[in-house]
């Protein structure tokens, strides 16, 4: 299972909890007027009192999911955002950019990867095409293939240089 897939799974498991501890908290509150009205000022003093505690810890655990909720949701932004950045990386490296000197600017990798794709496509159209099969599914790292998808068959010159 990937780290994304877990921290996604986390933070729908802290959002259930944190719905289900709201829910226990609204019931409890709403005992308060009926245990106020109840005969025997002893025994409503004693369940006022444990009916407040009981709301007392329920706004804690609630308080604690919702911060625990807040660090799930920063940890997938900053796992999403690596993953971003090391992708982008890859790209610009297999475009022959020297990433070690200085930061690339996306229009020139934008650029250089649309010249080489429509290069690409007008050399052999027949290399791209839609896939219904891959729609909708997701490789092992979790992403998504959405639209067209080249096939893994490459043409027999494929990386020789043309005069």
């Amino acid at each position: 299972m990937n780290l994304v897939t877990s921290q996604r799974e986390k933070l729908a498991s802290s959002k259930h909890q944190i719905d289900l501890l709201t829910a226990k908290l609204k019931q409890l509150e709403a005992r308060i007027p009926d245990l106020e009205n109840a005969a025997g000022r002893g025994e409503k003093d004693k369940a006022l009192s444990k009916l407040q505690q009981q709301v007392q810890r329920l706004q804690q655990e609630l308080s604690e999911a919702k911060i625990a909720n807040r660090n799930l949701r920063a940890k997938c932004a900053e796992i999403t955002t690596l993953k971003l950045v090391d992708f982008r990386e890859f790209v610009t490296r297999a475009l022959g950019f020297d990433t070690n000197s200085m930061a690339v600017p996306d229009e020139k990798v934008y650029h250089q990867l649309k010249g080489l794709v429509e290069a690409q496509r007008s050399r052999s159209p027949k290399l791209f095409h839609s896939d219904s099969s891959l729609q909708g599914s997701s490789d092992r790292n979790g992403v998504r293939y959405l639209g067209s998808q080249p096939t893994h068959s490459f043409p027999s010159n494929w990386g020789q240089r043309r005069p």
